[in-house]
């Protein structure tokens, strides 16, 4: 899903050992579920204890979250703040279906 032209997707890389994906992982699920009326806007939780990332990802901290655009698919890194406003603003900026503001 992440690869398809008609989605945007929102990834977060996590694990179940780190502490800050446990206080991540509420913040994620949340706006997920707020924005789960827009069928073009996809969230994903990626376990790397259990799955191996791509390496071009260059996935070495967690959690890290990522948004591959519809019209931008090598994935764009967040690196702002762990609210879901803030990482609201961050979709408004990127994701093709505009979010309402959190």
């Amino acid at each position: 899903l992440v690869h398809d032209p008609q989605l945007d997707v929102v990834v977060t890389f996590r694990t179940t050992w780190c502490g800050f994906c446990n206080l991540w992982a509420p913040v994620f699920l949340s706006l997920a579920a707020t924005a789960s009326s827009i069928q073009t806007l996809k969230f994903f939780e990626f376990d790397v204890g259990e799955n191996d990332p791509e390496p071009a990802l260059n996935i070495s901290s967690f959690p890290t979250v990522m948004v591959f655009p519809a019209h931008n698919k090598t994935g764009l890194v967040y690196n702002g703040g762990r609210t879901v406003s803030e990482l609201t603003l961050f979709l408004q900026e990127h994701v093709s279906m505009k979010l309402a503001a959190g």
